[in-house]
């Protein structure tokens, strides 16, 4: 999952890698590794945060799916 995460990123502009970096990894900030409502609820006002960070600095994640076969799950 982290050479995903890196390589997400590393196709980003350069000027937004940092600030990408620095989102992503908030996303797991409170958040445990395990199923519990809390961790739940947690996780999904980070994602609903990062989204929010994602589109007040105009930032459009360029999708990477055909290196990973990612595409096949949608």
């Amino acid at each position: 999952m982290m050479e995903y995460v890196s390589n997400v990123i590393n196709h980003q502009l350069p000027e937004r890698r940092e600030f990408l970096s620095m989102s992503i990894q908030s996303l797991m900030n409170g958040v445990e590794w395990n199923l519990m409502p809390r961790n739940r609820e947690r996780f999904s006002q980070n994602l609903s945060a990062f989204r929010r960070e994602l589109n007040s600095n105009s930032i459009s994640l360029v999708p990477i799916a055909a290196d990973y076969g990612v595409d096949a799950m949608f």
